[in-house]
């Protein structure tokens, strides 16, 4: 996985970083449930929950002057649900 970063300066009293890139390798589990539509024969409801794991993650923080401010770390585990439809040709 390659994350691209960029920083905006909101406040006239702090800096932003330049933009940089953060390469870092990514797993997925996922659990479907899918339900057949009896009128429409091949097409399916489908809910899935999963997690996408991100190891490198990188830290948001914000320096003013000697300080850093509020450094945050996303959750290396990013939690996903996915709703929607399915059409399977065989």
């Amino acid at each position: 996985m390659l994350q691209n970063r960029t920083t905006t300066a909101r406040s006239p009293d702090v800096i932003a970083t330049p933009n940089s890139r953060h390469a870092s390798v990514m797993g997925s589990a996922e659990l479907r449930l899918a339900w057949s539509l009896g009128l429409l024969r091949g097409l399916a409801a489908v809910i899935g929950v999963a997690g996408d794991y991100v190891p490198a993650i990188p830290v948001i923080a914000y320096e003013r002057g000697p300080d850093l401010l509020q450094p945050r770390r996303p959750w290396v585990v990013q939690p996903r649900v996915t709703i929607g439809f399915e059409l399977r040709l065989r």
